[in-house]
């Protein structure tokens, strides 16, 4: 490795691990509009405080496991336990698999109003 070669792949390495997840703020819209007015604030505090925690959760997860067991165990158990995670909620609670896309939901309060 050159003396330059270092330095371009750390500019690149720490811009591109800045680079924003739109997810929450996509989950948190479609929450929020499913919420009744009352109620908004609240949701939003404690969806935004799960939220937070679990990024920050996640990134210490995968930086111990990794230290512990490798980079490649680290992912492939990730990918292992997420999918381990997704057989037991659909085990659990099934009529989430029939609920169809989030966009098509309404709130309870405005399907049988005229």
């Amino acid at each position: 490795m050159n003396s330059l070669e270092r330095p371009i792949r750390r500019i690149l390495r720490s811009n591109f691990s800045q680079i924003p997840v739109p997810v929450p703020e996509s989950n948190s819209g479609n929450l929020l509009d499913l919420t009744p007015d009352n109620l908004r604030g609240r949701v939003s505090a404690i969806n935004f405080v799960f939220i937070g925690f679990s990024n920050e959760f996640g990134a210490f997860e995968s930086g111990a496991t990794a230290a512990l067991f490798g980079p490649t165990v680290s992912v492939v158990g990730g990918g292992v336990a997420t999918l381990l995670v997704v057989a037991i909620v659909r085990a659990t609670w099934p009529v989430l698999a029939r609920l169809g896309p989030l966009h098509a939901l309404a709130p309870l309060d405005t399907v049988n109003q005229p």
